[in-house]
């Protein structure tokens, strides 16, 4: 199965801290690949310099990790690519998250299901394992 991990599964996965669930955990590690949007990233940026490393909980370690070492070797960043921000103005308006609206519009043009425990994306018809 190919995943496209959320943000906050992405920070709790690669640095810990046991808040993934066990579904979620099980499904990581038997993925056939993992993905990480640049959205994800592009969203860990602001959270962090919004609300600092020590506020921003795992997101600062995480990104610091990611862009210093790259992903771990079993996760592929996804770029954003034009027909997914064609397809984000497509999509209903179940939130107003940009960020998640881009994960569910790249889940749904490539039949991904989602890890996260936000279930805004099951108002999309997007697969989430949580």
């Amino acid at each position: 199965m190919n995943l496209l991990a959320d943000t906050h599964a992405c920070a709790w996965w690669i640095v810990g801290g046991g808040r993934l669930s066990e579904p979620a955990v099980r499904a990581l590690s038997d993925a056939d690949q993992i993905l990480i949007s640049i959205a994800s990233l592009w969203e860990a940026g602001i959270k962090v310099g919004k609300f600092g490393a020590e506020r921003s909980g795992p997101l600062a370690p995480w990104l610091d990790r990611i862009t210093r070492d790259g992903p771990p070797a079993s996760v592929s960043i996804l770029e954003v690519a034009l027909p997914d921000c064609r397809a984000v103005s497509r999509l209903p308006s179940h939130h107003g998250d940009p960020f998640d609206r881009m994960l569910a519009a790249q889940a749904m043009a490539r039949d991904l299901a989602i890890v996260s425990a936000d279930p805004v994306f099951d108002d999309y018809g997007v697969k989430r394992i949580w």
